[in-house]
C-alpha cells in the first residue's frame, strides 16, 4: 500500500490488453477504411488491375499475373516461362504501371498511419484522460491504471509520450511497416526476424522489468497497477507529505514503545 506500487496481475493486464486491442483494431479499420475512400484507393487498384490484365492478354498467359503464385510458375512449360518473364519485364518497365504502383504504396501507408494514429489518440490518450489515471476502456474494466512508478497520478505529457511516442510509433508503426515491405515484396525473412526480435523483446521486458514493463512504459516511466489497492497521489508534492506524515508516525509509534 501507500507509495508502494501494487504492480497489477499479468493475466489482468493481458485481458485489459486484448479488449483494447479489439477497439483499436475496430476504429483503426473504420477510419482506415474513410482514408481509403478520400484517397481514391480502390480507383488505384483497379487502374492497377488494368495494367496486370493488359500484359498477361498481351503476352498470352493463362491467367493475370498477378493471380500467379510462385508454385503455379514453377509448374509452367518453359515456353510459358518465357512469357511470363517478359510479360513482367515489361510491365516493370512500364511508366504507369510504375506510378500506379508507387502510388498504391504510398495510399497504403497513409491509410494505415492515419488509421493506427486516430485509434491510438482517442483510446490510448483521449479516452484515459477522460477516465484519469491513465485508464483506457480495458484497464477501467478490468480495475487497472497507469501511474508513476512511485505512485504519482501520470501527467498528460507522460501519457502522450506512452501513448504516442511508445504504442503508436515504435510498437505499432515500426511493425506496420515492415509488414508492408514485406507485403510488396521489399523484404521477406529479414522482415519476419525484425517483427520476431520486437516480440521477443515485448516479451523480455514484460518479465524481467521490475514493474513487468514494456517499451511504451520503459520510454514513459510509467507502470500499470491494479487500481483496486493501489494509493495514488495527485502530485510530487503530496506524495512527499505522505512519507512525512509516515515517518513521523514510526517515531511516535518507537517512541511510545520505548518509553513505555
Amino acid at each position: 500500500m501507500g507509495a508502494t506500487l501494487q504492480k497489477a496481475g499479468l493475466w489482468k493486464r493481458f485481458a485489459a490488453f486484448l479488449l483494447d486491442f479489439i477497439l483499436l483494431s475496430v476504429l483503426s479499420v473504420g477510419v482506415g477504411s474513410l482514408v481509403s475512400v478520400v484517397v481514391g484507393y480502390d480507383a488505384l487498384y483497379d487502374e492497377m488491375t488494368g495494367y496486370y490484365t493488359k500484359y498477361s492478354e498481351e503476352y498470352g498467359l493463362p491467367e493475370n499475373l498477378h493471380d500467379i503464385a510462385e508454385s503455379q510458375y514453377e509448374e509452367f512449360s518453359d515456353e510459358l516461362k518465357e512469357k511470363y518473364d517478359a510479360a513482367t519485364k515489361a510491365l516493370s518497365e512500364d511508366p504507369g504501371a510504375n506510378k500506379c504502383w508507387t502510388s498504391i504504396i504510398n495510399s497504403t501507408l497513409l491509410i494505415i498511419s492515419i488509421g493506427l494514429f486516430v485509434s491510438v489518440l482517442v483510446l490510448e490518450f483521449a479516452v484515459p484522460l477522460l477516465f484519469g489515471n491513465g485508464q483506457t476502456v480495458g484497464k477501467k474494466i478490468f480495475s487497472l491504471g497507469v501511474i508513476f512508478p512511485n505512485g504519482v497520478k501520470v501527467t498528460t505529457a507522460a501519457l502522450f509520450v506512452r501513448s504516442i511516442l511508445g504504442k503508436y510509433t515504435l510498437e505499432l508503426m515500426v511493425p506496420a511497416l515492415v509488414l508492408i515491405l514485406i507485403y510488396f515484396g521489399g523484404i521477406g525473412v529479414l522482415g519476419f526476424a525484425v517483427l520476431g526480435l520486437i516480440l521477443l523483446l515485448e516479451g523480455v521486458l514484460i518479465v524481467a522489468t521490475k514493474n513487468n514493463s514494456m517499451i511504451h512504459d520503459l520510454i514513459s516511466y510509467t507502470a500499470v497497477a491494479d487500481m483496486t489497492t493501489q494509493r495514488v497521489f495527485r502530485n510530487e508534492d503530496e506524495l512527499i507529505a505522505y512519507v512525512k506524515a509516515l515517518e513521523l508516525d514510526r517515531a511516535k509509534t518507537a517512541s511510545d514503545r520505548y518509553n513505555g
